[in-house]
């Protein structure tokens, strides 16, 4: 006999929960949402879900490792999802868990449906999540924690992000710059060399600006986490007021994927020009 545990998220954040059933740990994520546990007699049995935090500790090697891998990532988030609004990875302040007890006789399959916390605009404080199961009656509340270290998460993800698109824009600037001192042609050679030192500030401060916003937001939290209802409806909305109120700024980093692109050609025409 079989046990099926499936999770129903329809968030763009990842997510994870530890699936425990019978001494054994599974886990289940957006991308891989379900669990199997074989078990042999007719029973009642203790399930328990618990969210899994993301945390990233970056040792010496994997600080090494993105340092060396710089320029790949710049280029990655250059020409995929950086310059979107799902680039600031939204915080989980939040942690659930249940402990269930479900009586099996055969093959069962329980179904949870997940909500991520959200950000209430209005009352200015989060939403916390919720765990539900739809095909089980009268089951214990659900357990929420304060995972208060995933603001800092979210914006070293960005910081990250941000450092190696820039990298890669003033790498191309300089490289463009040399190749114009050595043809002795001194406005391009001023005009990429100021590029890349104003790429440089917008990048220092866009990445002060987001760590003020993120310490003003965990600070927040912190002062009302418990202000707002825990049960609400599903919505799509923006719950990241961060891009909203600091949009210009961070479209300004933005603009350097452009620049990357209008410049990789003015490169490629100057080369064809020298040679």
């Amino acid at each position: 006999m079989v046990l099926d545990v499936v999770m129903k998220y329809d968030g763009a954040a990842p997510v994870g929960f530890n699936v425990n059933f019978m001494g054994k740990t599974k886990v289940v994520t957006e991308n891989d949402p379900k669990a199997s546990f074989k078990f042999e007699k007719k029973g009642t049995f203790e399930l328990e879900i618990i969210q899994i935090p993301r945390e990233e500790e970056l040792t010496k090697f994997k600080k090494i490792l993105n340092i060396l891998l710089l320029p790949v990532i710049g280029l990655i988030k250059m020409f995929s999802s950086f310059g979107d609004a799902k680039l600031l990875k939204k915080p989980n302040p939040y942690l659930v868990s249940q402990k269930i007890v479900v009586d099996l006789d055969g093959d069962t399959e329980i179904g949870f449906v997940y909500q991520k916390a959200e950000y209430d605009k209005k009352q200015k404080a989060w939403v916390k999540p919720s765990l539900q199961f739809p095909s089980l009656m009268n089951i214990e509340r659900y357990e929420v924690a304060r995972n208060v270290n995933d603001f800092e998460r979210c914006y070293k993800d960005f910081r990250l992000s941000s450092i190696a698109v820039c990298f890669d824009v003033v790498l191309l600037f300089m490289i463009v710059a040399v190749i114009a001192l050595c043809k002795s042609s001194m406005m391009v050679f001023a005009t990429f060399l100021i590029l890349s030192l104003i790429s440089v500030l917008i990048c220092v401060l866009t990445n002060v600006f987001v760590k003020k916003k993120m310490d003003g937001m965990k600070e927040e939290f912190l002062k009302r986490a418990d202000l707002v209802k825990d049960f609400r409806f599903v919505c799509e909305t923006e719950i990241f007021p961060l891009y909203l109120k600091y949009g210009c700024l961070i479209h300004l980093l933005f603009i350097l994927r452009k620049f990357t692109e209008l410049y990789t050609f003015s490169f490629l025409v100057f080369v064809a020009y020298c040679n």
